[in-house]
């Protein structure tokens, strides 16, 4: 039996990282450098996300819809923060408001 937090990780965030680095490209005219030191990852990997090669949508739990809401929310956190993240107590009360409130 998986935790419900293991299988947001698993499932969940890889298509989260990617919504989020398509929205600071995208809407806040960021380069992949500049998503990648901001999100605390590499931007080889900000590539992948941009370009479908990692962060695929698969089955997922929840609604996508309600993914992208949350990677807006997030990426508009990011660009205003600067060049600090919002830490992962933010993600992590979000997930539990949002996410696991409807496997309850």
């Amino acid at each position: 039996m998986k935790p419900p937090c293991e299988a947001i990780v698993q499932e969940i965030m890889p298509v989260i990282r990617s919504l989020v680095a398509k929205e600071l490209v995208k809407n806040y005219k960021m380069t992949e450098v500049e998503v990648a030191r901001r999100m605390g990852i590499t931007q080889a990997a900000v590539s992948q996300y941009i370009y479908g090669k990692r962060g695929r949508r698969k089955r997922l739990p929840i609604s996508l819809s309600e993914l992208k809401e949350m990677a807006k929310d997030y990426a508009e956190m990011i660009a205003k923060e600067g060049a600090g993240k919002p830490g992962s107590d933010w993600f992590c009360q979000y997930c539990m408001k949002k996410l696991l409130r409807k496997k309850a």
